[in-house]
């Protein structure tokens, strides 16, 4: 038999075939093993394709033959990885999000490679799950390996780091400015690639996500923080953050309903130690990193869970609800009306507006909220949209030519519309037209750059604590 072109490569182009074109539902017979390799300028007969089978099983290769009536066939049994492992790593590739979804199909078109064309093309449906959220970063790849040589060689890096804005534009934080950096370690959490460094500024452990790192560059400074990163526990770190926001850190007691014991479990670790509190409800206590996405996973398990403690996290809890219902149940104003009060039905509309916003919000006694100054020398300026009152203020005198402004308040639901500013104007026209010639008022100092619009002047520097508030006088001339 005449040699073909590529004789002596005839065993690599045997184990092509067999690793490319076979499986257990796709063998070939000796007929066409003989002509696939004839395709390859390969010439060969029965008697040494035999023996070559036989080699390439000594090598490693799971040859299997099988006899079907008269005729053999063959193909390659056992693989270095089975097709459900390979569907697996396909999956998460495709689902990873610090990959590009280029990189994503670039390397699961090398995960293919490890099936036979035939498996391949089970692989290939696996990718159709598509439409998740991905990095843009083409440099992600190059960024791990920048980074676990930096760690490799225990150097510091500087890189620069980016942000979105509005115009889906990369923006540098910090206007541009390098981070310099100690590596430590790259972890995975809510399918994100993270760096954990030391940073010599502020003598901290942080977390950048690579995938928003730029132009990343090894120094010659060796890396510090090597102590600080030994006490570092970085599962519990990771169990800490919600979504990788930080915040501080702090022991949360949780009460939840029995049936979301498994949530818990998943979210911090099976070590938790759970307390029955009553047949239904169990109780928790664990390290959190107090941020607005922690509160919002406990808001997003409904009425079946709720912190009990400490003190301070309940009160932020109930702080984020506020903000919730505020931002959510806003309600417009469609036909406001500003009256000065003078019927006693009048003057009970500016103490619901007061006591429904005061008491409920900052659990104000109704004693406190209605106080000495509340007298028939005080007068009410009430807004009422149709027939319900929304915002109210009071003034009084305090002299010959200075008016007193305070309780301006408007229901939750009601704000952002200007009624504030429509009261103190309708106040401030109302004392000119009874001679004043001053107004003086008690800011929250929450509420200062407010009044400082309408024309207020007030010293931030000196505060004034009138329980529960932290005030400053502030003046204007009328």
């Amino acid at each position: 038999m005449a040699k073909g072109s590529n004789q002596k490569l005839k065993m690599l182009y045997l184990t092509k075939i067999f690793m490319e074109e076979t499986d257990e539902q796709h063998p070939l017979t000796m007929p066409q093993l003989i002509e696939k390799l004839k395709s390859y300028g390969v010439n060969a007969d029965r008697k040494t394709i035999y023996m070559d089978l036989e080699e390439l099983r000594h090598f490693g290769l799971d040859i299997i033959s099988e006899q079907e009536g008269r005729k053999w066939n063959y193909y390659l049994g056992a693989r270095d990885f089975e097709l459900p492992e390979l569907k697996l790593l396909v999956d998460s590739v495709q689902s990873a999000k610090f990959m590009t979804d280029k990189k994503s199909q670039a390397l699961i078109h090398k995960i293919e490679s490890l099936a036979s064309k035939h498996d391949a093309k089970k692989l290939q449906r696996q990718v159709f799950i598509t439409g998740r959220v991905k990095t843009l970063n083409e440099g992600i790849y190059y960024n791990v390996d920048r980074l676990h040589e930096a760690i490799a060689s225990d150097s510091q890096i500087r890189f620069k780091y980016y942000q979105w804005n509005v115009n889906k534009e990369m923006e540098l934080r910090r206007d541009g400015q390098w981070y310099q950096n100690s590596p430590w370690g790259l972890m995975w959490d809510d399918e994100n690639y993270y760096l954990v460094a030391y940073s010599s500024e502020d003598g901290k452990i942080r977390h950048y996500r690579v995938d928003k790192m730029l132009d990343i560059s090894l120094l010659d400074e060796r890396r510090e923080g090597r102590e600080e990163f030994k006490k570092f526990n970085l599962p519990h770190y990771t169990r800490s953050l919600f979504g990788m926001f930080g915040g501080e850190e702090r022991k949360v007691m949780i009460e939840a309903r029995n049936d979301l014991v498994g949530v818990m479990i998943d979210r911090f670790g099976k070590d938790i130690i759970i307390v029955p509190t009553d047949p239904d409800h169990f109780q928790i206590t664990v390290n959190v990193a107090v941020s607005k996405q922690f509160l919002g996973w406990i808001i997003a398990l409904g009425e079946g869970v709720r912190i009990l403690g400490p003190d301070d996290v309940v009160e932020q809890m109930r702080d984020e609800a506020r903000r919730l219902a505020e931002q959510y149940l806003y309600r417009k104003v469609k036909n406001p009306k500003v009256v000065r009060a003078e019927t006693a039905a009048q003057y009970a509309a500016a103490f619901y507006v007061r006591i429904q916003t005061m008491a409920e919000k900052y659990h104000i006694p109704v004693e406190m909220e209605l106080d000495e100054h509340d007298t028939d020398d005080a007068k009410h300026i009430v807004i009422f949209d149709d027939v319900l009152p929304v915002a109210t203020g009071r003034l009084f005198p305090i002299g010959d030519d200075t008016m007193q402004f305070g309780r301006i308040v408007v229901l939750p639901q009601y704000r952002h519309q200007g009624l504030g500013s429509l009261v103190v104007r309708e106040a401030e026209a109302w004392a000119k037209e009874l001679g004043y010639k001053k107004a003086v008022l008690q800011s929250r100092d929450n509420k200062v750059d407010f009044y400082e619009k309408l024309g207020y002047q007030g010293d931030r520097e000196k505060l004034i604590y009138e329980e529960p508030f932290t005030c400053v006088h502030m003046e204007k001339l009328l």
